[in-house]
């Protein structure tokens, strides 16, 4: 069997089995999967022409939060019996994992691709991205493909579709445009607004509630001090009494996102794109007011694109390390500086590859316009069949301001 092959089997094989393991935990403790569920209850809400926005679902006590279209999309889960909803979304996030790990590492052999899996697995995001049987890890395989295929016409649509379920890929949109890719940029718009408009024509007075209202109650989300909520606006409101003003939030959270997406753009330009895509998936969890835990799922790009880095987030992101400090019931807002440190390190994490790979960018640009500075070597695209691990290499020594 040739390494390709030897690759996917890898990837259908674990995904069989976490699609088998889910049904089974769906059948014997329905609903196990609350996010599912409430996919499950938008979609039947449809289906039953009712109002997706009217009320929480029944099984779960939480609202439809995502805009009309996924309610849309979210209708062949309410019609299949919860076990086989849960495993097919199990199985599909799964593989989803495993392209994400091919598309960044397409050189990885099949031994080494599946113990990397089976590693990130174990990653606090991706483990509750599928407990939760959310749709996070399809999302970010949409987005991966769509920067680093740049050249596949199913490319853009693949983001503005994943905007279309979670409008902060919108962000990556942007990195695009930044990057050169113009065309690509509004190919994903018009995808996205296409989104839009289906579900504006089937589902209007749902839209108009949507658009109008329900995108802007951050209270049909969840607490925004609670620990789970890795976002700057998160960070604000545990310093603080609570939720922060907006002037504030928009300030630090516009400056450290915009920081995220220069350094994305710069070192993207540099010949370094997957340590470009990790910079602006931080950039769009730093743009967000509300970025669970589990939508940090962007780890994976992270670990796989700089493994130099791996250890240190890797410890950080596998030993749970948020949830040690007292939390729940506003516990938060009484953290002392180490319980911060601790329960706020998923973003202070991103905060230092942000800042590091900023000098990193000043040093490279420094060291360019040198007298002596060498002329920098074309490297081949994402999609050049010829990249290697070396390639990780070269991104995670830009990170670190090291010569590669």
């Amino acid at each position: 069997m040739d390494r390709p092959s030897g690759a996917r089997a890898v990837v259908l094989g674990l995904a069989a089995v976490a699609a088998v393991v889910a049904a089974v935990v769906e059948a014997c403790w329905s609903p196990a999967f609350v996010d599912l569920s409430v996919y499950r209850f938008g979609g039947a809400q449809v289906a039953r022409g009712e109002d997706v926005y009217a009320g929480p679902d029944p099984a779960s006590g939480l609202p439809f939060t995502y805009p009309p279209f996924a309610a849309l999309l979210f209708l062949p889960l309410a019609a299949l019996p919860s076990p086989l909803a849960a495993g097919l979304l199990t199985g599909a996030s799964v593989a989803a994992l495993g392209w994400t790990v091919r598309l960044l590492a397409p050189r990885l052999g099949p031994a080494a691709l599946a113990l990397l899996l089976v590693g990130l697995l174990l990653l606090e995001p991706v483990e509750q991205t599928l407990s939760f049987g959310q749709v996070n890890l399809l999302l970010m395989a949409l987005v991966v493909a769509a920067v680093l295929e740049p050249d596949r016409a199913r490319s853009p649509w693949l983001l503005g579709v994943a905007a279309g379920v979670k409008l902060t890929p919108l962000v990556l949109v942007v990195h695009l445009a930044l990057t050169g890719r113009v065309r690509e940029a509004g190919t994903s718009l018009a995808a996205f607004a296409g989104t839009v408009l289906v579900g504006v024509v089937l589902l209007p007075a749902q839209a108009a509630d949507f658009w109008t209202a329900a995108v802007w109650d951050s209270g049909r989300v969840g607490g925004v001090a609670f620990v789970s909520n890795q976002s700057v606006n998160g960070l604000l409101a545990r310093l603080g009494d609570g939720d922060p003003p907006t002037v504030l939030w928009l300030v630090v959270a516009g400056a450290a996102s915009l920081a995220a997406l220069a350094c994305a753009v710069g070192w993207h330009r540099r010949g370094h794109p997957r340590l470009g895509l990790a910079l602006a998936g931080v950039s769009m969890l730093l743009a967000s007011p509300i970025s669970w835990s589990h939508h940090w799922v962007w780890v994976v790009v992270v670990v796989v694109a700089l493994p130099r880095t791996a250890p240190l987030v890797v410890a950080a992101f596998a030993s749970r390390l948020l949830w040690w400090p007292p939390h729940r019931d506003d516990r938060e807002l009484g953290w002392g500086p180490v319980e911060q440190l601790a329960g706020n390190s998923y973003l202070l994490l991103a905060l230092v590859l942000v800042l590091g790979s900023a000098a990193a960018l000043v040093r490279d640009r420094a060291g360019r316009s040198g007298p002596s500075a060498p002329q920098p070597q074309q490297r081949p695209g994402p999609e050049d069949d010829g990249e290697g691990p070396q390639d990780h290499h070269r991104d995670d020594a830009a990170a670190h301001g090291t010569p590669s």
